[in-house]
């Protein structure tokens, strides 16, 4: 499910700013973003992102600027210094440069000049001034995945309110549907029985077998079970995707069984909009956290 949530607060030593952005996914897939000197809090904020977020592709990034300077050290290496010099004092010699060389020019040396900060020392109120902003910003996600949810729970509720309609028509049409099977059958039977000698009990025996071969019953039983089940999971008040879409992957394998049973026309073209229903109930259950 998506979403996008960001935060900010100053105390007296940091300026933070905190964005975080979801995108669907199967599985919790979360990508950290933050400066090196923070990288000790990356355990705290991987469990207050589990905390808010069970599935789905999270984008957290946390920019941290110092407001109080800390020690910093300037280094310069002198041999490399002497070397460009020298090789500038050959350049101007020949009056191959047309100016004078300064020290700008010196700067922009690759290495010649390297600044070392002291690295980063959080307090602990520090630590948790940095916490409280990315759970703040944590909770915008969650307040717009809330508000994307209940949209998309509508959809789904739409998609079961179908496969029942369908399954309600493949079971009044049933029973009508299976004494005309049971009535070609004993027809087709019979005439097979005028050219083979075959005993009136064997031909009502496998009569009833390829009738029950036939028959769609038990598919419609396991069909409304899993629909039943979606909607009880819908109602829970936790992480529900994978369930649901496990219970996808059942509604359609006793479709598939169905379109297999199915020898009615009509039967068989319910069967095929129910198949198309639960595609879509499956690809809408891939937003569900």
């Amino acid at each position: 499910m998506t979403g996008y949530g960001r935060a900010a607060a100053e105390n007296e030593s940091y300026r933070i700013a905190v964005s975080v952005r979801t995108v669907n996914n199967r599985f919790l897939d979360l990508a950290l973003r933050l400066p090196e000197d923070l990288r000790e809090l990356e355990s705290e904020l991987r469990s207050a992102v589990d905390a808010h977020v069970a599935r789905g592709r999270v984008e957290l990034k946390v920019a941290v600027e110092t407001l109080q300077p800390g020690a910093t050290a300037v280094s310069i290496h002198r041999d490399l210094v002497e070397r460009v010099l020298q090789a500038l004092s050959e350049i101007e010699g020949p009056g191959l440069s047309d100016r004078p060389l300064d020290r700008a020019d010196l700067l922009r040396v690759t290495d010649l000049v390297r600044v070392e900060r002291a690295p980063t020392t959080l307090a602990a109120a520090d630590r948790r001034h940095i916490l409280d902003t990315v759970t703040n910003a944590l909770e915008g996600v969650v307040r717009m995945r809330e508000v994307e949810g209940a949209a998309l729970a509508e959809v789904l509720f739409e998609r079961l309110d179908t496969l029942e309609h369908l399954a309600s028509h493949l079971a009044t049409e049933r029973e009508a549907v299976r004494e005309q099977l049971l009535e070609g059958m004993r027809t087709r039977l019979s005439g097979l029985a005028r050219q083979v000698e075959i005993s009136e009990e064997r031909l009502a025996q496998e009569t009833v077998l390829l009738a029950e071969k036939s028959d769609i019953q038990e598919e419609l039983d396991r069909l409304r079970g899993h629909l039943k089940h979606c909607r009880e999971t819908m109602t829970e008040g936790e992480a529900i995707g994978r369930r649901l879409d496990f219970l996808a992957q059942e509604i359609h394998r006793e479709l598939n069984t169905l379109s297999a049973k199915c020898r009615d026309l009509q039967m068989a073209r319910w069967v095929v909009d129910a198949k198309v229903t639960c595609e879509q109930l499956r690809e809408q259950i891939q937003n569900v956290e």
